[in-house]
């Protein structure tokens, strides 16, 4: 009997104690070299994770362009894949593809994690929403709006399906073990549940940035959908796909626009140049 009552505080105090054998540091990932992405230069969280790389041995955010890395986007405004200035954000030499008023498009960022995640992943967008062209032309300071917005005459509407649509996968890539490409959860705040991020809505709004909590996969657990999970570690690569589809508004994105944020697990770190 006494033996009954003392395991599970011996299971607790193992568990616990399981967190500290590994040091846990905050790490973000991007398309591209890290270090360089427009919104880690100009943030100061990102900034701080830059600097304390750059103070190691080796700095995994300078060797981060990883091959499997890349931005691609369609749509019926873009000109033969050109990219533009983008009127919210100095993105050059980048740029950004627009999706106008009215129109398809879709951009994909495939990011490779470099460290084996310890926590729940924040997909950061960092957004460029606008009145349609042949309004004012102010920029986001006059131009600014909101996905799935839009005013009738005098009154104001939002359209649930004119928001724009997100997918997120993960992809076992360069591990020694391969689960395929899988469907990650979103854990929805503030209830915390959990729904599959498959052609999910969400709205955004000027040059704010959005985030959505990617849910961290557990081997032997199942997914929203009755899948099986896998534990994401250092060289999956996550494919952040957005539709947009007969927007009121101008939609703009550039490779800079998504970023990934976790707590890493020490040691587990892989460079681009391996």
């Amino acid at each position: 009997m006494k033996i009954r009552k003392i395991f599970p505080v011996l299971l607790l105090a193992v568990l616990l104690a399981s967190t500290a054998w590994a040091d846990n540091v905050p790490e973000f990932d991007a398309v591209g070299t890290d270090s360089a992405n427009y919104f880690a230069q100009t943030n100061l969280p990102y900034v701080m994770v830059t600097e304390w790389w750059a103070g190691q041995a080796a700095s995994i955010e300078a060797f981060s362009n990883f091959v499997g890395e890349k931005f691609t986007y369609m749509g019926w405004d873009f000109e033969a894949g050109r990219l533009f200035e983008d009127p919210c954000y100095d993105l050059s030499p980048k740029g950004s593809a627009i999706t106008a008023r009215g129109n398809y498009g879709w951009y994909k960022w495939e990011i490779v994690l470099q460290m084996n995640p310890e926590s729940d992943i924040n997909l950061n967008i960092y957004d460029c929403v606008l009145k349609p062209q042949g309004a004012e032309n102010k920029g986001v300071f006059g131009d600014a709006d909101q996905t799935g917005h839009f005013w009738l005459i005098s009154e104001q509407f939002f359209v649930r399906q004119m928001n724009p649509k997100i997918t997120v996968k993960a992809t076992a890539e360069l591990n020694n073990y391969n689960y395929g490409t899988v469907t990650l959860d979103a854990r929805k705040m503030p209830t915390l549940c959990k729904t599959e991020l498959d052609q999910k809505y969400y709205t955004s709004k000027a040059h704010w940035d959005e985030s959505i909590v990617i849910a961290l996969p557990w081997t032997g657990c199942y997914s929203s959908n009755g899948s099986m999970e896998y534990d994401l570690r250092a060289g999956d690569k996550i494919t952040v796909l957005v539709e947009v589809d007969n927007t009121p508004v101008d939609i703009y994105y550039g490779q800079d626009n998504v970023i990934l944020k976790y707590v890493g697990m020490l040691g587990t770190q892989v460079f681009a140049s391996n």
